[in-house]
């Protein structure tokens, strides 16, 4: 694969020293500047390697190197992204950026992303996996374009390789997914969903993609939960603002807490109707905390139906109609991170929970 840059163009009002130029239009920091001034052809003017002492005229064209064709690959999440942002976060309008390659940078890689390469947790080995038929599945892809995969996560499939999971998880079908189409590419995922959460997942291909959506706003997510019992009036519009931690001793397992001993969490939810002895909502956060609908809800009398952990121990499928928490990440909205055009991209509800909710014909087709 080619290496990938980013082009800015040297407009009348921006001549002036190289540094100040990436970091006023590129946005760059001091460190990530360093860092690309180290690298062959890191910066380039006019197609030559540049000193960020170089001075600049109207009409230069001045280039970053954004990946390298010869990056290993390894998989990452979005705090292995947020952690590569602080090496090379391209931020800005892009000019022109060339044809697809992606990796890491191998000196650059953090702690988290070389533990699970260290451990063989990498895009080449589920693409070996995918080959040797031991990965389960193929993706629900709901759009892809060359810096982009977004998919249809089910419910029960694990985000990462982890303990007890390695050939089975999203991560790996997505590494398989590209390998079919010939490509060696990182995953990297922007944002998280539990296991037992279905919906729209976004996966960035390329390392600047993955940064611009991991920023706080980038992302607006619309999740759908039915929850047990019936909110009262005056809460069918709700904000629920209330810190989090985890609970001591437990690894899986959040609890509210008093401010200042926790997390900020904040959750809205709006009731859309009733489901026989539930309620179905309408739910978007502002703060990614582990668990946080289910606790927010829990923590004021309802729990999601089907939730063993947050809600009652016997509340699954004789009671509630489903045997994993009632949570489904229906929509998710956001600017590309190159074009910059508005998208907004749905998944369908899955059949468990179209199940609670099956009277009303709009909601069990997925519209909502």
């Amino acid at each position: 694969m080619k290496e990938r840059r980013q082009y800015y163009k040297v407009e009348e009002g921006e001549e002036g020293l190289l540094s100040e130029f990436l970091r006023r239009k590129a946005a760059l920091s001091r460190h990530q500047i360093r860092s690309l001034k180290f690298t062959p052809q890191g910066i380039c003017v006019n197609g030559a390697q540049a000193r960020v002492s170089a001075v600049l005229k109207a009409g230069d064209s001045v280039s970053i190197l954004l990946e390298r064709a010869e990056d290993p690959v390894c998989m990452q999440s979005d705090r292995d992204t947020k952690a590569d942002a602080e090496t090379i976060n391209a931020a800005g309008r892009t000019a022109d950026v060339s044809v697809d390659a992606s990796a890491d940078d191998a000196a650059h890689l953090t702690a988290s992303a070389a533990a699970d390469r260290a451990a063989g947790v990498t895009a080449d080995a589920a693409a070996d996996r995918a080959a040797d038929g031991a990965i389960l599945g193929n993706l629900d892809i709901l759009y892809e374009d060359r810096d982009l995969l977004v998919v249809n996560k089910p419910a029960g499939i694990v985000m990462h390789p982890s303990h007890g999971h390695f050939g089975d998880t999203l991560s790996d079908m997505a590494a398989a997914h590209y390998s079919g189409n010939g490509e060696r590419r990182p995953i990297r995922s922007v944002g998280r969903l539990d296991k037992d959460t279905s919906g729209v997942v976004i996966l960035a291909k390329n390392r600047v993609a993955a940064e611009r959506l991991s920023r706080k706003g980038s992302c607006e997510k619309e999740y759908l939960a039915v929850c047990r019992g019936h909110l009262k009036e005056e809460q069918e519009k709700l904000e629920i603002h209330l810190p989090m931690r985890r609970v001591p001793g437990e690894l899986n397992r959040m609890e509210v807490c008093p401010e200042g001993e926790g997390m900020e969490a904040h959750t809205y939810a709006e009731k859309i109707r009733e489901c026989g002895a539930n309620d179905l909502l309408r739910v978007r956060i502002t703060t990614g905390r582990t668990h946080q609908i289910r606790v927010h809800l829990a923590a004021i009398g309802h729990p999601l139906a089907g939730d063993t952990l947050y809600g009652n121990r016997r509340s699954a499928d004789k009671i509630c109609g489903i045997r994993r928490a009632a949570l489904h990440c229906a929509k998710v909205r956001f600017r590309h991170p190159f074009s910059e055009e508005q998208m907004e991209i749905e998944a369908p509800l899955p059949e468990d929970m179209k199940r609670l909710i099956w009277t009303n014909p709009e909601i069990y087709s997925g519209r909502i």
